[in-house]
């Protein structure tokens, strides 16, 4: 009886002790599935002028060329040039730049009005890993077949001149590589649900 009653016992402390080393897991996955760059969607421009200070260039849109806003992150005017902040109001751009080191960039994207992001991005050119952190295991300078191995197949695909663009829209992750490489990272809003975000957590364990 009592040999029974501890194994009970010790059955018990191991299923709790998986569930929390599982819960732990869990956690950090859905932290890194539903962030980037220290961001979440959740976000808006106050948030992260906050954590990042004043970006390096904005732009009205997507289809805007980018504007140097001649400011360093802590907001001291850089050269004599006038920045561009007194001529119109920071937030009404949706669209900001902040330069990182080894000649990387992180961009975000905001809902006009609400200023809520709806993007995160970095992209780095030179294949080195540098300032880019990494999404699901995925990094720059990944070659195409570590994609494949670690997210499995995109949801779509397309080639614009030397880049080459996937689409895991269920997750919310764009990857863009060129000559096999990854070079950019996109995280926006996913079109899957809890589903999708089990189905890649799994993956994740198992590879």
């Amino acid at each position: 009886m009592r040999r029974k009653l501890a194994v009970r016992i010790a059955g018990g402390a191991v299923a709790a002790i998986g569930l929390m080393v599982f819960g732990v897991l869990w956690a950090a996955y859905d932290w890194g599935i539903n962030s980037y760059m220290g961001a979440t969607l959740a976000d808006d421009q106050r948030s992260i002028l906050y954590a990042n200070g004043y970006p390096t260039a904005v732009r009205l849109d997507a289809e805007s060329p980018w504007i140097r806003t001649n400011l360093s992150a802590d907001g001291v005017v850089l050269g004599s040039t006038k920045p561009i902040v007194a001529d119109r109001d920071l937030f009404a751009y949706s669209q900001w730049s902040y330069t990182l080191p080894q000649n990387a960039e992180s961009q975000y994207s905001f809902l006009p009005g609400s200023g809520r992001v709806t993007g995160i991005a970095c992209l780095q050119l030179q294949a080195a890993p540098g300032s880019c952190p990494p999404m699901l295991g995925i990094t720059v300078g990944d070659l195409d077949d570590t994609i494949y191995l670690k997210v499995g197949l995109p949801q779509r695909e397309h080639i614009s001149g030397m880049s080459k663009h996937l689409y895991y829209d269920k997750i919310g992750v764009q990857i863009t590589m060129s000559q096999r490489r990854v070079y950019r990272i996109d995280f926006t809003e996913r079109t899957g649900g809890l589903g999708a975000s089990w189905a890649f957590f799994f993956r994740t364990l198992i590879l």
